[in-house]
């Protein structure tokens, strides 16, 4: 079985591309980027210059995080704005009270979007931060905002906030534009910046200690990418998890995964916390999310004995693409059909995993179909894909 990983990872605008195909990363970023900021035309310029020709007829990868002003305006206003409506600020105090990171000792944060919690790690403790993130957009604003660079942003996410105030006369509104104040960080640090899938993260890891900040939020399967991450992690390795519990996410879920994958809790916190996900404007709207906190470090194997690979809930048909020689397996979502297109290497193992079994016993068959040095390819794929799902065995 062949792997599409590129021998050699590529950088844009100083942010690394550690993803299985990063030309068809650049080509999926560069259209996306041209249909949602027409006027930002810096990156689109440094991708072309990373292109040949030949490569414009490669397919596009459609999975590049968030990257919409829609997502991402949101995440600047509530991590960078300075002001009565900053939520970091009291993130900050929570940590900081709480001493849930260890001085001195570097984190990679997992699911760093915009980069706040990065700057505040360095700030506050004088560790280094490894930014992970599916997000070139994301991760690049957060290296402009971390550099004091905010005006290089596109227009659509540095532009001013729009508020209202009744007149005096009790009969009008005023409308008022604000020109967004952010925070200035108090030294220029250096970071390093990594795009990423969450669900190919393996070790070795770059830094002792792995934070994920509402990185789980964004996932409706949540447990399927915490037991990918769990379940490989190193001796001695340490997880900070900060996850809002709305939507019927279980507690209990997650710390029964941290006591599978062999991991030892040394601070665990219910709270309240705020994380609103609306612009700062005449239509902000605060919200305060309950909130679990969990510090926890291996030390002791996992037991792949406890955890079940099945195939994800919902329906799937199969279709073969004669003209291609693929497989082409859809699944109903929410978001309407979803394709996924495998070989026949990749299509095999996926029915191995939708036999099911425990973990353990299910990689020593994907082993002997397609070799040792591919099992994480395929489980990487078919759980970023959502085709397969883990479960703590009941």
């Amino acid at each position: 079985m062949s792997s599409s990983l590129e021998a050699a990872h590529r950088t844009l605008l100083g942010i690394e591309l550690r993803v299985a195909n990063p030309t068809s990363y650049l080509l999926g970023l560069r259209a996306a980027i041209e249909r949602a900021y027409p006027d930002w035309r810096a990156p689109v310029t440094a991708i072309s210059a990373l292109l040949r020709p030949e490569d414009e007829q490669l397919p596009r990868e459609e999975r590049l995080g968030w990257y919409e002003p829609e997502n991402l305006v949101p995440l600047l206003h509530r991590e960078w704005l300075e002001g009565q409506t900053n939520e970091f600020s009291q993130l900050e105090e929570y940590l900081a009270r709480e001493k849930i990171f260890n001085p001195n000792e570097s984190v990679m944060v997992c699911g760093a979007g915009v980069c706040r919690l990065a700057e505040w790690l360095n700030r506050h403790l004088a560790v280094d931060v490894v930014c992970s993130d599916l997000s070139w957009v994301g991760l690049y604003s957060g290296s402009l905002m971390m550099s004091g660079a905010s005006a290089a942003l596109p227009p659509s996410l540095n532009a001013a906030l729009v508020r209202y105030e009744a007149a005096s006369d009790g009969k009008t509104l005023n409308r008022h534009l604000w020109p967004p104040r952010w925070h200035q960080p108090t030294a220029q640090p250096k970071f390093c910046y990594r795009v990423e899938d969450a669900f190919g993260l393996a070790e070795p890891y770059p830094a002792p200690t792995i934070c994920l900040p509402y990185l789980l939020d964004a996932f409706g399967d949540s447990t399927t990418l915490l037991l990918r991450l769990l379940l490989g992690l190193r001796l001695g390795r340490s997880m900070v998890i900060i996850v809002s519990l709305i939507g019927g996410r279980e507690p209990s879920v997650i710390m029964e995964a941290l006591s599978i994958a062999g991991l030892e809790v040394e601070r665990v916190d219910l709270t309240q916390l705020p994380y609103s996900f609306s612009r700062h404007d005449f239509s902000y709207r605060k919200e305060t999310l309950p909130t679990l906190v969990v510090r926890a470090r291996k030390t002791t194997e996992s037991q792949l004995s406890r955890v079940a690979v099945s195939a994800d809930s919902k329906p799937a048909t199969v279709q073969f693409d004669l003209a291609n020689d693929k497989f082409v397996v859809t699944r109903k979502t929410a978001q309407g059909q979803t394709p996924t297109v495998m070989g026949e290497d990749l299509f095999a193992s996926y029915r191995v995993c939708r036999e099911g079994g425990d973990y353990a016993t299910v990689c020593l068959r994907l082993a002997n179909l397609v070799g040792d040095d591919n099992v994480e390819l395929v489980l990487r794929h078919l759980t970023s894909t959502s085709l397969i799902a883990l479960r703590p065995a009941s």
